[in-house]
This record gives structure tokens, C-alpha cells and sequence, in this order.
């Protein structure tokens, strides 16, 4: 296995956050969905927590 150099890595590291924000994003819009869906019931308990 190649040493990633860092040129190697300043093309990887992007790809990586990219990837993992899409997920969150993701992730955050389901959630939000899920709150709005549910009603403002849901919302109220998540601000306490």
C-alpha cells in the first residue's frame, strides 16, 4: 500500500467530509421531518431535553 502523500490526502479528506455531511444533512432533514409530521407535541419535548 502506497504512503498517501499529502496531495493524496488534500484530494481524499474532501471526498470524506463531503460524504459524511451528505449523511448528516440527510439525517437532519429526516429528523425534521419527522418532528414536523409528528406536530409541535415533539418539539416542545426535544427543547427540553
Amino acid at each position: 500500500m502506497p504512503v498517501p502523500t499529502s496531495t493524496t490526502l488534500c484530494h481524499l479528506l474532501p471526498d470524506l467530509i463531503e460524504s459524511i455531511a451528505g449523511c448528516r444533512i440527510m439525517y437532519f432533514f429526516a429528523e425534521e421531518g419527522m418532528i414536523t409530521a409528528k406536530g409541535k407535541t415533539t418539539s416542545r419535548t426535544r427543547a427540553t431535553y
